[in-house]
């Protein structure tokens, strides 16, 4: 994804969170036509605020924010429904998503981690340059006498082999229960 221009960056990252977000606000709404306005409204707020989300930023919590803050909009035009879920409610419901989310957050980070510690030496090698280095593909293509585009190559074939292990891991974790 280093090729990408920033803007498809930002696109990938609200169209990959799309399930989460709907699932997000669907225990919040209980309503799918409602998630279905409340998703569609977060989409459009997203859009129009991508200029303050910086790219280093983890997009989950940013996204969910703000679908927390449509929650509530929606919530205040509802005000008629005879059963709605008030603000402290809401609130509440929120504080215990977090907790779950934060919860899956870090059983993702450890599953990463053995995966990362799976990889063969030169591929944990190029994600300790670009990541823990911080290191940008140029100074990574000098440093290990390869040029950009290869280097580019290399950490999106990782990325995928890592999103698939951290699936895959995590997928078996769920069988078991």
């Amino acid at each position: 994804m280093d090729n990408l221009n920033p803007m498809a960056i930002f696109v990938d990252r609200v169209t990959g969170a799309q399930q989460g977000l709907f699932a997000y606000i669907l225990t919040l709404v209980s309503n799918v036509d409602d998630a279905n306005d409340v998703l569609q409204e977060t989409n459009m707020v997203l859009w129009r605020k991508r200029e303050e989300y910086r790219l280093e930023d983890a997009f989950w919590p940013w996204a969910r924010t703000i679908a927390h803050y449509q929650i509530l909009a929606h919530s205040k035009r509802k005000i008629r429904d005879r059963l709605r879920f008030g603000p402290q409610l809401l609130a509440r419901l929120a504080e215990e998503s977090v907790v779950y989310d934060r919860r899956a957050f870090d059983a993702e980070q450890t599953v990463l981690g053995e995966c990362v510690e799976d990889l063969p030496p030169s591929r944990r090698e190029l994600v300790e340059l670009r990541y823990s280095s911080g290191l940008a593909v140029a100074e990574i293509a000098k440093k290990t006498n390869r040029s950009p585009a290869a280097v580019s190559d290399s950490l999106y074939r990782i990325r995928v082999q890592l999103s698939d292990c951290v699936r895959n891991k995590l997928g078996a974790g769920e069988e078991k229960k």
